[in-house]
C-alpha cells in the first residue's frame, strides 16, 4: 500500500493506492487552528486503520 499525505496549517490530505494499481482513496480533513493536533491524530488514527483486501 502506497501512502502520501500532505499537512497545511488548516488542511491535512492525503492519497492511499493499494500495490497493484487497483484501488485508490483520497481525502482532505479540514480543522480550525485550535483543533490541528486533534486533526493530525484523528487522520493518523484513520491512515493506520485502512486496509485493502
Amino acid at each position: 500500500m502506497f501512502i502520501s499525505y500532505y499537512y497545511f496549517s488548516k488542511t491535512k490530505s492525503f492519497l492511499i493506492q493499494d500495490k497493484q494499481g487497483r484501488y485508490k482513496l483520497s481525502g482532505t480533513i479540514i480543522s480550525t487552528n485550535a483543533d490541528t493536533k486533534k486533526a493530525e491524530t484523528f487522520m493518523d488514527t484513520l491512515l493506520n486503520s485502512i486496509t485493502f483486501k
